[in-house]
């Protein structure tokens, strides 16, 4: 939290510790997290009782439950004029009071108990279809009854008999699972690299920062770095040679800059413009009196038709493979990489729904 710079007179600080007070009941209300109140208030907390700031002061640190750590002098003067403010009696310890050489504040310097902040582990739900047994999936396909689909007339039927087929065969190779993810920006990194980062972890603990310390963290930059190598030519492998830079991109930094331009109108002045865009535009139009007549132009005839064109099975699985090898699903849960798994054992069934229309 920002504050102004104190004033002298007593009635500015006392309105200077009311506004305080509103900001701190609303930051305690919106947040559980410690408050930490730090500078000069311009109020000798060191004055007599009768002292008109200090007892708002101290009104101020009771009603909200706070507490001062500093309790010597930090001005030349003798006076007590910087505060070090907490909710929190943990959060605040081995606090200092010492004399500044380029100015009349002394320096307080304390140590700050700061949780580390863990973001919650995502769970997502999703098939794991590199580890799926590919041959034994094709091979079910392949002596599985797909008349319900020969049978049906329709697009949407031969879609649906199709799915409510692969379901029970695609739930019992490659199962929903619910997947936590700890941290999605964490590099991608193989079992070798989760070893050496154990060793890393566990001499750090027993030694501190050694020479064999040190060996271990050069040995495990240097395998991530190969992970997230070997990674990227895997994506740009299966999802083909126009992605390379979409996956490169993950890696280096963007061209655009990270400054962000706060827009000058709220959501509503916008709403309000374009809902009176109709109404303006009809006023204007009745303001310049009636239309001039146009000549009539008669619409053109053309003597060609739009017609679909059968498709082969190879252009089919030529039209496949170049697809984007992407997993995301829609409603029914098919993603194109599970039809591109499953293309080469039921590619007449595919055709067949393909041609129908």
């Amino acid at each position: 939290m920002y504050i102004v710079p104190p004033r002298h007179k007593s009635e500015d600080v006392i309105a200077d510790l009311e506004y305080l007070d509103t900001q701190i009941q609303r930051v305690i209300l919106s947040s559980q997290a410690p408050i930490l109140i730090t500078g000069d208030v311009n109020c000798n907390l060191l004055a007599s009782d009768a002292d008109v700031c200090k007892r708002k002061f101290s009104e101020f640190l009771n009603g909200l439950c706070l507490h001062q750590f500093v309790n010597q002098p930090t001005h030349r003067s003798g006076s007590l004029l910087d505060v070090l403010v907490s909710n929190s009696a943990s959060f605040v310890s081995n606090v200092n009071v010492a004399q500044c050489p380029y100015s009349d504040h002394c320096i307080i310097s304390a140590d700050l108990c700061i949780p580390k902040n863990r973001p919650k582990p995502t769970f997502i739900s999703s098939r794991r279809l590199h580890r799926m047994n590919v041959l034994g999936f094709q091979d079910t396909l392949r002596v599985t009854d797909w008349s319900a689909v020969f049978s049906c007339t329709d697009v949407s039927g031969q879609w649906s008999a199709f799915c409510s087929n692969l379901q029970p065969i695609l739930d019992f190779y490659a199962p929903m699972q619910r997947i936590k993810i700890r941290n999605p920006s964490a590099p991608p990194v193989s079992e070798a690299t989760r070893d050496l980062m154990t060793q890393r972890r566990t001499v750090l603990a027993q030694q501190g920062r050694t020479p064999e310390f040190v060996l271990l963290n050069k040995r495990v930059r240097s395998a991530i770095r190969t992970d997230v190598k070997n990674d990227i030519s895997r994506r740009i492998a299966e999802m083909g040679p126009t992605t390379i830079f979409r996956n490169v991109r993950q890696v280096i930094a963007g061209k655009k800059g990270t400054n962000v331009i706060t827009p000058e109108s709220t959501p509503d002045e916008l709403n309000e413009y374009f809902i009176g865009v109709g109404p303006r535009v009809a006023a204007e139009v009745q303001a310049r009196g009636a239309a001039p007549s146009l000549p009539c132009r008669l619409p053109r005839v053309g003597a060609c038709a739009f017609s679909l064109l059968p498709i082969t099975l190879r252009e089919l699985r030529s039209f496949l493979r170049n697809m984007k090898n992407s997993g995301a699903c829609g409603s029914d849960g098919i993603c194109i990489k599970i039809i591109k798994m499953c293309f080469e054992a039921i590619d007449p069934v595919i055709l067949h729904i393909i041609k129908t229309h």
